[in-house]
């Protein structure tokens, strides 16, 4: 599953879709988030270097999303 309203970008494509796709969210909060929390570190570092203002990440990734009973959809 994946958190509601979430938008699944793998890391080999995010500067591509982030240009493309996502450049309307440059000034809207962005949480950037993978299953543990290591890799959304790299993937927000990322989003900073292509301007968008309010990048944040999920402490402990959707594992700890999961363990804390918070909702997802399929």
């Amino acid at each position: 599953g994946h958190i509601i309203n979430s938008r699944h970008v793998p890391a080999a494509e995010l500067a591509t879709v982030a240009e493309n796709k996502l450049k309307k969210l440059r000034k809207h909060p962005v949480i950037a988030y993978c299953d543990n929390g290591m890799a959304s570190q790299k993937a927000a570092a990322e989003l900073r270097r292509l301007q968008f203002e309010s990048v944040f990440t999920l402490k402990g990734g959707l594992e700890s999303w999961k363990r804390d009973n918070l909702p997802l959809e399929s």
